[in-house]
Formats: structure tokens, C-alpha cells, sequence
């Protein structure tokens, strides 16, 4: 399977994000040509409310106003994104015991 900008992955706006209360909306994407989905014309005016990868390794949730994106994965990539400098992150702690 494609990886880094090849990924093949699948994209959803939640009703919030685009005003579409009655028709769901998805897609499928490169990872590289996430911003192809914004479409201000069309309601879309920030990234996907969730997008995956096909794999189902990893899941990104954006909240509809932009104000946190939420990564979750295996340890490995958490690790990835917790130590990349150019990134904000927070650590949640874990609700399971």
C-alpha cells in the first residue's frame, strides 16, 4: 500500500463543519491533496471534521471551528508528532485504566 503523500485515504465533514443536515459527506484522497477538499463554493471551509487512512492506522479529527486537531494512532506516530518541533501538542491522559 502507498505511504506518506500517496496514502490512500477516505475524508467526512460532519453536518456542523458544512451545513449539511441531511446529506453526509465523503471522499477519497492522497494524503498530499488534502487541501483539495476545501471548497468554500460548496460549504467546506476548513480541513475534513475526520479523515483516515484506507488501512485504518491512524484517524484525525478536526473540530469544526479549527480550534484543535485530535491524532489518534499507534504509539510510534504519537511519539512522531509529540517530538516534531514544528508541532503544538498536548497530551491527553488516558481514560482507561
Amino acid at each position: 500500500m502507498p505511504s506518506g503523500a500517496a496514502t490512500p485515504c477516505t475524508a467526512f465533514y460532519g453536518p456542523l463543519a458544512c451545513g449539511r443536515w441531511d446529506d453526509r459527506w465523503f471522499a477519497e484522497f492522497e494524503l498530499a491533496n488534502v487541501d483539495s477538499l476545501i471548497d468554500p463554493a460548496d460549504g467546506r471551509v476548513g480541513t475534513p471534521s475526520n479523515w483516515w487512512p484506507v488501512d485504518q492506522t491512524w484517524m484525525l479529527y478536526t473540530d469544526w471551528d479549527l480550534w484543535a486537531t485530535k491524532v489518534s494512532g499507534t504509539a510510534e506516530l504519537i511519539d512522531a508528532i509529540v517530538n516534531d518541533e514544528a508541532l503544538e501538542t498536548i497530551e491527553w491522559p488516558s481514560l482507561v485504566a
